[in-house]
């Protein structure tokens, strides 16, 4: 994925490859990883790596989905605007038609 200011994205999914799962952000002064983005364990460990040193950072974490749901509880019964707005959620069912849609014409679709 190509994004303004010259900043890419590149990501890979599969049903047939063995499992993995993690997330590695590169900068051009710094690189995170992040073993388990997306299923964290409560006391989580990530790595910020700079200039050949790494560092590891806790993250306290909570259950998993436990703040989703604490967001939408509280846009419904507290009124409070959510943490991820609905333009927001229209943009990432774009992104993922626009994906779908370059994969099948095999070409970059723009958004």
């Amino acid at each position: 994925m190509r994004f303004s200011n010259d900043v890419h994205a590149q990501f890979d999914s599969s049903f047939v490859i063995p499992f993995h799962s993690f997330m590695e952000i590169v900068g051009n002064r710094a690189t995170l990883s992040i073993p388990r983005p997306y299923k964290p364990e409560v006391n989580e460990k990530i790595f910020i790596t700079r200039d050949d040193k790494t560092e590891t950072i806790k993250v306290k974490g909570q259950e998993l989905y436990i703040g989703e749901v604490e967001d939408m509880a509280d846009a419904i019964l507290l009124g409070k605007v959510p943490r991820i707005s609905l333009d927001d959620s229209r943009a990432n069912v774009a992104a993922i038609f626009a994906l779908l849609e370059s994969a099948r014409v095999k070409k970059p679709v723009k958004l």
